[in-house]
């Protein structure tokens, strides 16, 4: 159980998070015009904004929102330290936090339910409840996606899970030049340079990727393919080298986190940070170097919010010097 913050602490933080969650949706992201369960046209808007910032870098409204993806597990895993009358605020705001950071990811919906639920304690009855649970919805917002009226395999699950080998066995028929294990490296070290600061150009490789098995597209793709990490390793050559080098970084990240993560006593951040990597693995290994360092940052900007004490004046210098007697 992690050390529970001041009161002082308590307040600040659930003052920032809730003025930072109604900035963004009114003002900064605005996801809740690309839900899923809000907006039949979430998908298609979702594309259009994908055509529109195809190898460009993040502002930094969308720095902010990357990071902000951990906060309703931190949160949770927060409220739990506290005195149950305590817990409701927090809890509702974790709950609104989820629903808008869904967009139009069943992944993330999958995991976070599962987070959330194996979160408190591990034992084989929760898993099965969490596990129908997440399944369920992940059905569920399958269904409102439209997913069940285009499917490949018996249903969207498979389908989620099949289709990226696919795509990668496409990917493989085609004749490509590739580029080097440092390009690699390099698309990794441009993660640091913020492109509202720095003029950059960044390789979309799922985009790209996705030009070359369905030419049909042009310039405006319909829907961006997912290849597996397996794709950027076969894509940067040498191989060997290019997996060497991903698996250092992400071992490097991985440790580092681990002990963070471990030290604040976040086991729903923990549980997501590791479900969300297994994900994202579905795409590309630099997507979750992204989800890693921004995961950092968001550690360190938590443990500096519930670590918080407000200053207080010394009293020997700030109490009243007592009169001297006098004869």
């Amino acid at each position: 159980m992690a050390p529970t913050p001041a009161p002082q602490a308590h307040r600040l933080l659930m003052i920032l998070l809730a003025a930072y969650f109604l900035l963004d949706a009114l003002f900064g992201r605005q996801k809740f015009a690309q839900n899923l369960f809000f907006s039949s046209s979430a998908v298609s808007d979702f594309i259009d904004s994908t055509n529109a910032g195809v190898s460009q870098g993040r502002g930094i409204i969308d720095l902010l929102g990357a990071a902000a993806v951990f906060a309703p597990f931190a949160l949770f895993d927060h409220a739990r330290t506290l005195a149950r009358p305590k817990r409701l605020w927090p809890y509702v705001l974790v709950l609104c936090f989820l629903v808008y950071e869904i967009g139009i990811s069943r992944g993330y919906l999958l995991m976070a339910v599962l987070s959330i639920l194996l979160g408190v304690r591990i034992n084989g009855r929760r898993l099965v409840l969490a596990g129908a649970g997440a399944l369920g919805l992940f059905l569920a917002a399958s269904y409102i996606r439209g997913d069940f009226q285009n499917m490949a395999f018996s249903n969207p699950l498979f389908d989620a899970l099949g289709w990226p080998y696919l795509n990668l066995s496409l990917l493989l028929e085609k004749s490509l030049d590739g580029g080097s294990w440092l390009d690699f490296l390099f698309e990794f070290f441009k993660k640091f340079l913020p492109s509202f600061l720095f003029q950059k150009e960044i390789f979309s490789f799922n985009v790209e990727m996705t030009k070359v098995i369905y030419p049909h597209f042009g310039d405006y793709i319909q829907s961006v393919s997912i290849f597996t990490y397996l794709g950027e390793l076969l894509y940067y050559r040498p191989t060997v080298l290019t997996a060497l080098s991903a698996g250092a970084v992400l071992g490097g990240l991985a440790r580092f986190l681990e002990r963070l993560l471990q030290r604040n006593a976040l086991n729903s951040t923990r549980i997501f940070a590791g479900l969300m990597c297994i994900v994202l693995l579905r795409s590309r290994i630099q997507d979750v170097f992204s989800f890693l360092i921004f995961l950092v940052l968001f550690l360190f900007a938590w443990h500096w919010l519930t670590a918080w004490r407000p200053r207080r004046l010394d009293s020997s210098a700030s109490a009243p010097t007592a009169p001297s007697a006098q004869g």
